[in-house]
C-alpha cells in the first residue's frame, strides 16, 4: 500500500474512532484479575454512552476496538468477558441524566 494511502487511512481511523471516548471516560482498567465485564454487557454500556445510538459500530467492530486498547477477551462460564476492567456506572448515569434534561426540561431534577 502506497505511504499516502496508509496515511490517509489512519488519518480517517482517527477522525471516525467513536470507541475511544467511550473507552476514555467509561472503562476503568484494574489490576484485579476478578474483575471483569461481559462482552455483551460492555458493548450495551457503549449504547449508552451514546444514548442508546451504536454509532454504526456492530459488535465484532467493537470487540476489536477493545482488543485494539489492549483488552484481553476471555471465556469465564460459557460468557466472553473482557478482564482487569470495570465500568463507571456514575459517568454512564451522568451522561443520561444530562440527555434527559435536554429532552425534558419541564422535569424537576435534584442536585
Amino acid at each position: 500500500m502506497p505511504p499516502n494511502v496508509k496515511e490517509q487511512t489512519e488519518l480517517m481511523k482517527i477522525s471516525n474512532d467513536d470507541i475511544t471516548p467511550f473507552f476514555d471516560a467509561v472503562v476503568i482498567k484494574v489490576n484485579d484479575t476478578s474483575c471483569y465485564v461481559k462482552k455483551t454487557d460492555l458493548f450495551q454500556a457503549f449504547r449508552r454512552f451514546y444514548l442508546g445510538d451504536s454509532k454504526n459500530v456492530t459488535p465484532s467492530d467493537f470487540t476489536a476496538g477493545m482488543l485494539d486498547k489492549g483488552l484481553k477477551l476471555s471465556v469465564l462460564k460459557g460468557y466472553q468477558i473482557f478482564r482487569n476492567v470495570k465500568l463507571n456506572e456514575e459517568k454512564l448515569k451522568q451522561i443520561e441524566e444530562e440527555e434527559l434534561k435536554k429532552t425534558n426540561p419541564d422535569l424537576c431534577f435534584r442536585e
